[in-house]
């Protein structure tokens, strides 16, 4: 009898250990909620232009965290370093806008 529940046991453990290698699937509808940046039409526009990762589970299409993730850092803008001269605008430049 000890030996059958040491065999669940082991069972249970490779399957959280599988879970937890393969990530977590989000559904379309499930990313704007864990991710507020993205709204349904963005990751509609961006699934059909294919410029973020995704899978199908039959005719539902879900994201994996880590790709989400990976979309995001990709994504990612560093802010520029300038001087403060460069920033500065003559009278004449402003002219120019103004008109």
């Amino acid at each position: 009898m000890g030996n059958k529940s040491t065999l669940q046991t082991s069972k249970r453990d490779i399957h959280n250990t599988a879970k937890v290698s393969r990530g977590n699937y989000l559904t379309l509808d499930q990313v704007p909620d864990n991710y507020p940046v993205f709204t349904l039409r963005l990751l509609r526009r961006l699934v059909e232009e294919r410029r973020i990762a995704f899978s199908r589970a039959g005719r539902r299409i879900v994201f994996s965290e880590s790709d989400i993730e990976s979309y995001l850092e990709n994504n990612r803008v560093e802010p520029q370093t300038t001087t403060s001269s460069s920033r500065v605008f003559s009278a004449q430049s402003m002219s120019r806008v103004a008109s």
